[in-house]
Order: structure tokens, then sequence, then C-alpha cells
């Protein structure tokens, strides 16, 4: 999976993602579309927003 990716509006993107919990960790995960600077992307959702590790 690319670092960054670019999309424009109507344009649908697809890449995967692996999270591995470390130190034990286990729980509920949330992802959220952010700028650079942490800004939240207005308009653009993630599918899931959330998974369980």
């Amino acid at each position: 999976m690319p670092g960054r990716s670019k999309a424009t509006r109507g344009d649908e993107e697809r890449a995967s993602l692996t999270i591995q919990p470390q130190g034990g960790f286990r729980g509920m995960v949330a992802l959220s579309p952010v700028t650079g600077e942490g800004t939240p992307v207005e308009g653009f959702s993630l599918s899931p927003g959330e998974v369980r590790v």
C-alpha cells in the first residue's frame, strides 16, 4: 500500500491495511481519514470504520 494516495470527488480508492496488535492489546481500532497535519477529511469515509483486533 502506498504511504499516500490521492482521489478526487467521485473516485473510489482501494487499499489494504494490516493491523497487528502489540503488547497484548485487544479491542476496537477506529479508522479515520486525516490530512498530513491531522485534520479530518470531509466527505471521505472508510469502510469499515473500525475493526476489532
